[in-house]
């Protein structure tokens, strides 16, 4: 079965409206998150989406996302993964981190003590084939 490019959209903005983002410092599954950051300060962050249909139909951040600044080391962060809530949850999403200053690049980020890591519009896209 085939969906249309509008109904990707429509079943990628409902499944993805009202969700967190958080960090994980090992490669997610589909069936599972990751590691994700532990340390006392670290908090997933919400988001909101702008969709373009085509193929892929794509989610990508309208405004930045900023996580808080790192009081101890988070290690090695990887992907982003997207949750239904602020802490708990359901795991429904993730991609690979790309450098925030220039999206075509890979990362992993390695966040130290005093990192602040921060994603500008754009910087965060959630595709659908």
């Amino acid at each position: 079965m085939s969906f249309s490019d509008l109904a990707e959209q429509t079943m990628l903005a409902s499944v993805l409206e009202n969700t967190f983002i958080g960090l994980v410092t090992s490669t997610p599954t589909d069936t599972s998150p990751g590691i994700e950051v532990s340390a006392a300060e670290y908090a997933r962050q919400p988001w909101s989406a702008s969709y373009t249909q085509g193929n892929p139909t794509t989610a990508t951040n309208m405004g930045t996302v900023e996580f808080p600044q790192a009081v101890t080391n988070w290690g090695q962060v990887t992907h982003a993964v997207l949750f239904t809530a602020a802490t708990g949850g359901v795991f429904i999403a993730y991609m690979e981190l790309r450098d925030p200053n220039n999206i075509a690049m890979l990362l992993p980020k390695v966040v130290t003590s005093g990192d602040i890591l921060r994603f500008q519009a754009g910087a965060i896209t959630f595709e659908l084939e």
